[in-house]
Parts: structure tokens; sequence; C-alpha cells
């Protein structure tokens, strides 16, 4: 396993995440994000979030600053939107490879950084983006310039090192202070590197960090008054642990566990694997490990926050993936001696980099057979899928590796050539279901007024119509359809009762068949079910002429 192999792997692994940064973005979380920044863009205020026109204190403003700015230079639009996000990943991408070659060197650490890379959730979350892309990119980034100083004692780390806390802080909350502090701090303690934990230029950090986030803070006590601070500090997040918080989903405290063996493939197993046979090795010889002065970075960084996430009373996929480039620097190190013939692999380890290659082959046959049959120029992306499957099995072959190393190609290979496929064909065909996107590109081609756009009493996932037509319109009420105001509305069809039993005429404009991207189900998903999955939707305009 040669590192220039590794570095191609990588470049490649890069280029799959291309297409979907030109995918529509999805509603609700993604479209509503996208939305409130181009508000922040068009108003100019960017101390104070605000949504069609109303205080927003749900996310911290990083990933609003960043978006508004790139449309102050550039139109809205969807690379627009995900690309500083993008740029983020590729900085935590090289700040992993950088910490992990510090502590096993340069190949492992472009291993750890191939299997973030090639990750699910990785690529997921480079398309549908959210405020934990920069968290995930930031987290990682100050824990490398911290482990560093640490090391050399260099102002410059320390700066980059809490500049980094301040960044992801600001992008997801405390989480962005707690988990690098979980990783680092769980490290010295058990090493017993008393002296790290308690310096006190560490106090020095904790104030540059307050003077980065000042703008954030002023703009929520100018929004809030200290409601805003409090809820940013402690009652979103701690909150939802304590019950102050009255969010809650009802998923258990095992949540995240089923989320990481998707989300993490097609690396999740053999990590599981390699932590059972870590935790093994540590306790047979007493903790002696720690007195070796072991690096323990990835693995505090991986399982503590994993933890304490789990305690949430309120958890969604995406939350857990700040643990993921730990992960990996834990799994990269953990295979270093088997790689380097040092060691034999364990019953187990094998066995478990076999089984997600094979399911994304299945997948990948699935989606143009069962799911979304080619049509048109379509079948030109879906020939380009194949030989890019067919491609990374030649190169397979061309390497002649046996064991572990070729089981670690054969899951990047089926990883990049799965997700390439998804960003570039599955994504395109499943957000043509996406009608509020749909309906804001046609009310231009159609030349209707956007002025008189309103939108359903019941309408709720209406930001990605708001981003694409670049406008914010209020709802239309019940006293409208009395007097039968000529409004230009997206409507489901029991609105259109509503309107036909009040005598209101109406004009049909288009009809779309609508789902939500983020909400998949094996009903949708299977073409047999989909009609009675999906809703449908009518591009109307009701009253008098």
């Amino acid at each position: 396993m040669s590192e220039k192999n590794l570095l191609r792997m990588i470049a490649v692994s890069l280029l799959a995440y291309l297409p979907g940064l030109f995918v529509d973005v999805m509603d609700v979380d993604a479209a509503q994000y996208a939305s409130i920044s181009r508000e922040m863009a068009d108003s100019g205020n960017f101390l104070e979030v605000m949504h069609r026109g109303e205080n927003y204190l749900d996310k911290p403003p990083l990933l609003f600053w960043l978006s508004a700015l790139m449309f102050n230079v550039f139109d809205p639009g969807n690379l627009v939107y995900k690309l500083p996000s993008f740029l983020v990943t590729l900085l935590g991408l090289y700040s992993l490879f950088r910490l992990t070659e510090r502590w096993y060197g340069r190949k492992t650490g472009l291993l750890a950084a191939l299997m973030l890379s090639t990750s699910l959730a990785w690529y997921q979350f480079n398309n549908d983006v959210r405020t934990d892309t920069l968290l995930s990119g930031f987290v990682i980034f100050a824990v490398w310039q911290l482990d560093r100083f640490s090391q050399n004692n260099k102002p410059l780390n320390f700066i980059a090192g809490f500049t980094g806390i301040a960044l992801a802080m600001m992008s997801k909350g405390p989480i962005g202070l707690i988990a690098p502090g979980m990783a680092l701090g769980g490290h010295w303690l058990l090493r017993r590197e008393w002296k790290q934990i308690f310096r006190p230029v560490w106090l020095l950090g904790l104030l540059l960090m307050g003077i980065l986030l000042l703008p954030m803070f002023i703009g929520l006590y100018r929004q809030y008054g200290w409601e805003g601070p409090y809820f940013f500090l402690w009652k979103q997040s701690f909150g939802r642990i304590t019950g102050e918080n009255v969010w809650s989903n009802d998923a258990g405290y095992f949540y995240f566990t089923h989320i990481f063996l998707w989300s993490f493939a097609p690396w999740s197993l053999t990590a599981v694997v390699a932590l059972f046979l870590k935790l093994r090795r540590m306790i047979q010889a007493r903790f002696s490990a720690v007195a070796a002065q072991e690096e323990l970075i990835s693995l505090c960084g991986w399982l503590l926050p994993f933890a304490a996430l789990s305690l949430s009373q309120y958890k969604l996929p995406h939350y857990v993936f700040v643990c993921y480039p730990f992960t990996a620097m834990f799994l990269a190190g953990s295979l270093k001696p088997i790689l380097e013939g040092n060691s034999k692999p364990e019953r187990g380890l094998g066995l478990s980099f076999r089984l997600f290659p094979a399911v994304m082959l299945l997948l990948a046959i699935a989606i143009p057979v069962f799911i979304f049959p080619p049509q048109g120029w379509k079948t030109g992306v879906l020939i380009l899928c194949t030989l890019l499957w067919i491609g990374g099995f030649l190169f397979l072959r061309k390497l002649k590796q046996q064991g572990m190393q070729q089981w670690i190609w054969m899951g990047a290979i089926c990883a990049i050539a799965l997700n390439f496929q998804m960003n570039s064909y599955f994504y395109p065909n499943l957000l043509r279901y996406e009608a509020p996107a749909l309906a804001a590109r046609d009310i231009r081609e159609l030349k209707i007024p956007i002025e008189q756009f309103r939108h359903a009493p019941q309408a709720c996932n209406i930001h990605a119509f708001e981003f694409y037509s670049e406008h914010i319109n209020p709802y239309w009420h019940g006293n409208d359809i009395r007097i039968c105001k000529p409004y230009y509305s997206l409507c489901q069809g029991n609105t259109l009762d509503s309107l036909r039993e009040s005598g209101c005429s109406y004009t049909v404009y288009k009809t779309y068949a609508d789902y939500r991207p983020t909400a998949l189900r094996l009903n949708f998903l299977n073409r047999a079910t989909r009609a009675k999955a999906v809703d449908t939707l009518y591009l109307v305009r009701f009253g008098q002429p």
C-alpha cells in the first residue's frame, strides 16, 4: 500500500463529491439554512439572524455568514451555498492526515483521510449541507493544532487551535468546545499528563475564544437580551440532557449505534471490531499501554462525545458525525501493525471488511434496476458510473495485493463508485420529487408575478421554494378565499376542495408529485408503491381574472 496509490485514491474520492455540489438543496433543514443565508445577504444584517422577517435562534450564525458572503459575491445557487462547507471538509481531511501522521506516520495518516473521505456520512453531509459539516471540519482542525502546541509550544498553533474551537462553536454550539476538550483532555488524563491539563495558558485560550465569539454574542443579545447567550451556551445543548429544552423525539440511548453502522460504512464494522480488540488488549495488559505513552486522542475523541450525545433527548443522525474523524484515526492506527506485517489480523477483523463492499455493489445495481430506471441523458450518466466501477476493479487487479490491503482497496473503490452514482444519478432523480423547488423555477418560466404568490396555510416545506424563487411570500388566509383574491399558490388537493366548496374559481397551471427527499421510506423507493407514497401539489391561480 504505497503513499502514491493512497493519494490517488483520495483524489478520486474527492472527485465523487463534485456532482453533489450541484444538486438542489433539500427540504427541510438545508433548504431552510440556504433561505436564511439568502435573506441575510439581501438585508446586509449579519449580526441578527432572521428567518422570514422573524428572529431565528435555533442555530449559530457561521453557516449563514459564510453562505451570505458567497451570495454577495456570486448569484445564489447550489454550488455557491455548498462550497464553503466543502472547503472546510477539505481542511478537516488535511487536519486529520496531519494529526494521524504525527502519531502513526505519513502512510497511516493518508489511510485515515481516505477512510473518512470515503465514508457515507461525509458524502451525505457535503450534499445535504447543514451546520454539522462545518463543525466536524473545525473540530479536527482545532485538535490537530492544539496537539501540535502541546508538543512545540508555538504561539501560532495555540492561536489556530482556539480559533478552530471558536469557529466550531459558531457552527453548532458548545459541542465545538466539548468535542476537542474530550479528545485532548481524555488523552492527557489517561496518560496522566497533569502538567498539560492544568497549564495556565489554557485560560488565555478561553479568553481568545471569547473575543472571537463576541460578534455572535452581540447579535444574540441585541435580539433576545441575556436569553440569547444563555440559550446558546446552555439550553439548546445541555438542556436536551437536563430536560430544560422541550425538544424530544424519543430516540433511545442506542440510537446512534445503528446510525454509526450505516453512516460510517464501509468502515464501521471494522472499526467496531478494532475497538473491541483494542479494549480487550488494554484490559488484559491492565492499562500498561497507557503508561507506555500510547496515543488516546482518537479513542477519547470517538467514544466520549458519542456517549455524551447519546444522552440527549433529541437526536438526528448527523449529530454524531463530529466523532467520525477520530474514528478514522483510531481505525487507521489500529491497522498499522497489520499493514506493516508486524502482526497478523485477529479473527473477525478480515471478515468485517467483506460485508459492505458486497452491499454497496447490490445497491449500485438496485438503483437503476428497481428504484430509478435510466431514461434519456441519464442513461449516459449510468454508463459513466458503470465505467467507474469497472475502472476501480481493474485498478484493484493491477495492484495485485492480498489480504487486508486488498480489502481496504475494495472498500474504498466500492464507496467511491457508489457515492459517485448517488450524487450524479440517484439524487438528481430523487429531487424530481421536491415539488417546491421545481415550482419556484416554473414560476419564472411561466412569468408568474412572484409578488402575487401566497403559500397555502398548511404548507410547511416552503424553504426550497423561497430559496429558488429568491423571494419571501406570506401565507394566505381563509378570508382570501371568501373574497376570491387573485393569488397564485402551491396547494394540496384538499385545499383545492376548499376553494371549490367556497365557490372560488381557480386555474391549475401545473401538477407535481411531491416527496420529502430527506425522509426516504421503502414505499417510495419501490416503484410499484411510489404513487401511493407521494403527495400531489398543484400550482394554481385562484380568484377572479
